[in-house]
């Protein structure tokens, strides 16, 4: 990953061993998004996107949190341009992310 375009997360010392999973869940929920919009499941959209929201709060990633509610949203609305929108901008950041310690 270039450095240049890497997202820094800065967490505590006591949970940098559970971030690699977190992420790893994290991901997996994005695919999940992807999944029931293909099936247009707003409601499963909706879940994803507010599990991934709050749990990305707890850990400080405030970014990929806000995103999610903007998916969130969007669900209720069955606004399919912006869920594609706002899912894509969520998997680029995630992928971005370098976690380093407080």
């Amino acid at each position: 990953m270039d450095k240049s375009n890497q997202i820094i997360i800065y967490v505590e010392d006591d949970i940098l061993d559970l971030i690699p999973g977190f992420i790893a869940k994290r991901k997996q929920n994005l695919d999940e998004i992807k999944t029931a919009l293909e099936s247009s499941d707003y409601e499963a959209v909706f879940q994803l996107a507010h599990k991934i929201k709050g749990s990305c709060r707890l850990y400080g990633f405030e970014t990929l949190s806000e995103i999610s509610s903007l998916i969130e949203s969007a669900s209720k609305n069955k606004d399919l341009e912006t869920i594609e929108k706002k899912l894509f901008e969520a998997i680029d950041h995630i992928d971005r992310i370098k976690v380093e310690v407080k």
